[in-house]
């Protein structure tokens, strides 16, 4: 990979494979959003 930016951990070229491989679960993500947003409205009144 000549004249490229270099590899850097937790760079978007990880994101991509990591997606292309189905290692993100996004329901899964979204599940814990919600329950953090749920947690977090209960917390203030």
């Amino acid at each position: 990979m000549e004249g490229g930016a270099p590899e850097v951990p937790g760079s978007w070229d990880d994101l991509d494979t990591a997606e292309v491989h189905n290692l993100i679960d996004y329901d899964l993500v979204l599940e814990v959003s919600r329950t953090r947003a749920a947690i977090r409205r209960a917390a203030e009144g």
